[in-house]
């Protein structure tokens, strides 16, 4: 159906990208059972037209033996798409990880980022991060 410019049918996007790396410890050993997060931010509407951005955990995963993990990337379903809409995105990778026994780790904005030029969200981004995890003292 095109309806001012808008063309609607369903269509699955990938919206967050593949994270999977390994977690160790300043020695270089792997940590298993640390919590892996994956942070995202969603608007918070207070009124119309004014908003404020707030974080969410989106997905979580548990490192295993070998200090190994994976977030899969999410989907959603799309409807409504433009006959102008942009040929890119930026995709992101934004986690933090967590055990008892360290310091908790958060990536900064824009630490696993990636231009996507090929018009199709961030299907087949992949992040690979190696993360080392400093003592609790």
């Amino acid at each position: 159906m095109l309806l001012s410019g808008c063309v609607i049918y369903p269509e699955r996007e990938v919206i967050t990208p593949l994270i999977q790396g390994v977690v160790t410890d300043t020695l270089g050993n792997p940590v298993s059972g640390a919590t892996v997060n994956r942070v995202q931010s969603r608007r918070v509407y207070e009124t119309k037209y004014k908003y404020t951005s707030e974080k969410y955990i989106a997905d979580t995963g548990v490192t295993d033996s070998n200090g190994m993990f994976i977030l899969l990337p999410a989907t959603e379903i799309d409807w409504w798409h433009q006959i102008m809409d942009l040929p890119f995105v930026w995709c992101y990778g934004d986690f933090e990880v967590t055990h008892p026994d360290f310091q908790t780790h958060k990536t900064e904005f824009g630490d696993f980022s990636f231009f996507n030029e090929d018009s199709v969200g961030c299907k087949g981004v992949k992040f690979e991060p190696k993360i080392s995890l400093q003592p609790r003292y």
